[in-house]
């Protein structure tokens, strides 16, 4: 069981630190369309990145939790209820992260839209599909 959490955190990790970077080379690329507007995608882009790190954290202590130095020894009613409450804070918090993914996405595909970079009928489905996101949300 441990080995897949840990890769599962060590994937998140990595997925991550690529939207940190794609969010600046999308704000470069996009800025020269609308300064203000790239900004702001920017800004919503990059606030997954805590978010993300806190959902991170809890996956660190849910794992320590029920894996720790003393994993061989029976864990408590407490241990167990507390690492329960960290798992469902994963899904609670990465649900946030992913708003800000939403938000920001949108604004980018619009973006695109306005740009004439890349197809229209793309940038639009691109708009189309992050307001959805966020409409399911």
């Amino acid at each position: 069981m441990r080995r897949p959490f840990r890769f599962g955190i060590v994937s998140n990790l990595i997925t991550f630190t690529a939207c940190v970077i794609l969010t600046v080379a999308l704000y470069v690329v996009l800025k020269p369309v609308g300064r203000n507007l790239a900004l702001l995608a920017a800004f919503w882009r990059l606030a997954e990145a805590p978010v993300f790190a806190v959902v991170t954290l809890t996956d660190f202590a849910a794992l320590w939790l029920l894996h720790g130095p003393d994993f061989l020894r029976p864990i408590g009613d407490q241990q167990l209820q507390l690492a329960r409450l960290l798992v469902n804070m994963h899904a609670d918090a990465y649900l946030v992260g992913l708003t800000f993914f939403g938000l920001g996405s949108t604004v980018f595909a619009y973006l695109w839209f306005k740009s004439g970079y890349i197809p229209r009928a793309l940038a639009a489905w691109g708009i189309f599909s992050s307001v959805v996101w966020l409409w399911s949300r």
